[in-house]
């Protein structure tokens, strides 16, 4: 008998669950899917006894997917016991168990989380130059909510207070989702907050975060690295890519939770995930359609896809006032998606159009149009007729295109290649 089985535990295939409807208890479709262990075991339970339970199938399906990466799990009462690694089980058992019962996050418990920042703690010598490098995003993350990134020991009160309320509002901002990840987070990295926060308000890519919790915990223990067995090179890159793939999993655990008000989405800004356009196809100066504004919408797209992912909203002008996707002139909106999907194809193939997901919605009495766009596991390019093909990346809330210098290094660092 293993010693699972001894402790009332049972050892389970993983690819035994099984993503299916679940019923309500006079037997009709309850709208929700679940994810059966076995027929045995019943359904898929969080730690606190919650069904594991989502009206997208496939967001359980892309759980299930995950936990396939381990052979085996350890059930208990519905609940899986191990592993316990980072993963969309984990994720929505902390946002289901905790987060919506008590979403709001208090200022003292904000106060105490940067207390213990090691942000806030940098390194007294010359280090402190090459961290301040790493550091820059979460800076100018910073910034925007009116406050600056500095030694915790050098903030005036007033500062100090600036920073806390900033951080605290930003926090709150988070939809219930944003917030198990940020718990999740700070909890792996032993209290990085602030580059938690900024990661899930779309302020902070994978590659950003990676890089700035690695510049304050070069060594951590999370990962079990073995120094004696690794170069200084090696046990840095090796950290840094375990740090990367803990963003990478809450990037793409945030993907199916894009349930923010199109209010809410506009609130937060442009950033290096998010660009708002007045229109797809309409050119506002001249009155009439131009192929260079439709080309722009594209742009953006392929550096979304390029870099880390991102949303376009489409008919809010650069202040974050609907304009309404009905300045383009379409005869209805199905030709107005149909425009959208054609030029992607179009300019970056069936592929890129894949990864795009456009959603109608009402923002202040006007029709807008969310396009959410995954990150792309190879390179895409633009191809724009009568012109050679270009590759476009974000840099900050801006979509350029990279010298062939900039783009060897982009391309070994992104893409592996």
């Amino acid at each position: 008998m293993s010693e699972a089985n001894k402790r009332g535990q049972q050892e389970v295939p993983s690819d035994r669950l099984a993503v299916g409807m679940i019923e309500d208890c006079e037997g009709n479709d309850s709208g929700l899917f679940g994810i059966e262990i076995s027929r045995h075991l019943g359904l898929l339970h969080t730690p606190a006894g919650n069904i594991v339970s989502s009206p997208s199938n496939e967001f359980l399906l892309h759980m299930v997917r995950e936990l396939e990466d381990h052979p085996h799990l350890v059930v208990e009462n519905g609940i899986i016991v191990e592993p316990r690694t980072l993963g969309a089980y984990l994720l929505f058992s902390t946002q289901r168990d905790f987060i919506e019962a008590n979403p709001h996050i208090p200022r003292d418990d904000v106060s105490n989380a940067l207390e213990h920042d090691p942000i806030l703690y940098p390194a007294a010598g010359p280090e402190w130059t090459d961290q301040l490098r790493a550091w820059e995003p979460v800076a100018d993350f910073l910034k925007g909510l009116g406050a600056k990134l500095r030694p915790r020991a050098s903030y005036k009160e007033v500062e100090l207070d600036a920073l806390i309320d900033g951080v605290a509002t930003r926090w709150n901002r988070l939809s219930v989702a944003g917030k198990s990840v940020v718990a999740n987070l700070v909890t792996l990295t032993e209290g990085h907050a602030i580059t938690s926060v900024a990661f899930a308000a779309g302020e902070c890519s994978s590659v950003a975060f990676a890089n700035a919790v690695l510049a304050a915990t070069p060594m951590h223990r999370l990962f079990g690295i073995e120094l004696d067995d690794m170069s200084p090179e090696e046990q840095h890159g090796e950290a840094l890519r375990q740090y990367k793939d803990l963003a990478r999993v809450c990037a793409d655990y945030l993907a199916f939770f894009p349930s923010e008000s199109v209010s809410d989405l506009v609130a937060a800004g442009e950033s290096t995930f998010q660009e708002f356009k007045s229109t797809l196809r309409w050119d506002l100066r001249q009155d009439k359609k131009n192929d260079a504004i439709t080309l722009a919408a594209l742009k953006t797209i392929a550096a979304f896809a390029n870099s880390e992912g991102g949303r376009l909203l489409l008919g809010v002008d650069d202040n974050g006032n609907a304009v309404g996707i009905e300045l383009d002139q379409f005869e209805n909106e199905d030709k107005y998606l149909l425009h959208l999907m054609t030029a992607i194809k179009a300019a970056m193939g069936n592929h890129v159009a894949a990864l795009v997901r456009p959603e109608l919605d009402v923002f202040q009495g006007k029709r807008v149009c969310v396009v959410q766009c995954q990150k792309s596991r190879e390179p895409v390019y633009l191809k724009i007729k009568g012109d050679e093909e270009k590759f476009i990346v974000r840099t900050g809330p801006s979509s350029v295109q990279l010298s062939p210098r900039e783009l060897v290094s982009y391309m070994r660092e992104h893409f592996q290649i």
